[in-house]
């Protein structure tokens, strides 16, 4: 006996979409949150901001006999941030499409634009890594090492014999870094660490190492076979936004309207030796 299946009814079934487009997924702006921000210094003109900073000053003997001491010879070093980068992101929606949808493409295309920039402002400074040579890489160069106690306990270490205060740390780590750790018994059994539950059942929400908190972005600098994971003080790093992200429409030369998206802005090492960079693997291991 012959049937009408949905093939030979295809023409008379109506096809529906949804008129609300899922937004695109975009991390959530990581490193800019835990530097140094100088966006008021250089919000109005220019295009370098001088910071100055003070040099440590040397304890030394006073003369007992006499009372005569030596005055050091100081001077304020400065840093400089060159506000050189701008970017955008654009668009150009034809009038038959725009009229045609049925959801508003202006809208639409436009919520994502400010994500994509912020995205955009994290990996450029998390390739910062490359100019923080004050103190050098822990992990081996070219394959990377494990994350876990072998380069944690090390990349503290060296902070703490700069002086560097515990306060105003943090880990920036790519999500491999913390499933590495994952893998230790150590940080996923509850007992172990002392924590009141397992790191683990919190899904590494709350990730504290030795004192210092950790943050995965998925912008940590990748070279090579290594992901170029950062422990960093507020004071290593810096970024200035001069000109904040901005929506524009421009002229139609043509039947479709062409808008864009902007951000001026500059990122640059800070205080070179309150950063440590650690080679870790790319893969789970």
């Amino acid at each position: 006996m012959a049937q009408i299946a949905a093939t030979e009814a295809n023409a008379a079934i109506v096809e529906r979409w949804r008129t609300v487009a899922l937004k695109a997924l975009f991390a959530k702006m990581v490193a800019k949150n835990r530097i140094t921000n100088v966006t008021e210094d250089i919000s109005e003109m220019g295009d370098i901001l001088h910071v100055k900073i003070n040099p440590k000053p040397t304890v030394g003997d006073i003369t007992a006999a006499t009372g005569a001491f030596t005055a050091e010879a100081v001077t304020i070093s400065n840093v400089d941030l060159t506000i050189n980068k701008w970017k955008y992101v654009a668009h150009d929606i034809v009038d038959i499409a725009d009229i045609q949808s049925d959801i508003d493409l202006y809208n639409n295309f436009s919520q994502a634009f400010v994500p994509a920039l912020g995205e955009q402002i994290e990996s450029d400074i998390f390739a910062l890594h490359s100019s923080m040579t004050a103190n050098d890489p822990i992990g081996d160069a070219t394959t990377g090492d494990a994350f876990g106690d072998g380069v944690i306990i090390p990349a503290g270490l060296v902070l703490d014999d700069l002086d560097i205060s515990i306060e105003g740390r943090s880990w920036l780590l790519p999500p491999v870094a913390v499933a590495q750790l994952s893998k230790d018994d150590k940080w996923v059994d509850a007992h172990r660490t002392g924590l009141d539950k397992s790191v683990a059942t919190t899904g590494f929400l709350n990730l504290d190492l030795y004192g210092t908190p950790g943050y995965r972005s998925t912008k940590v600098a990748t070279s090579g076979s290594i992901r170029k994971t950062i422990l960093c003080h507020k004071e290593g790093m810096m970024v200035g936004i001069q000109r904040n992200i901005k929506i524009e429409k421009f002229a139609r030369t043509q039947f479709s309207t062409p808008f864009a998206a902007s951000v001026l802005y500059g990122v640059a090492v800070l205080r070179n030796n309150h950063n440590q960079v650690v080679n870790i693997k790319t893969t789970l291991v």
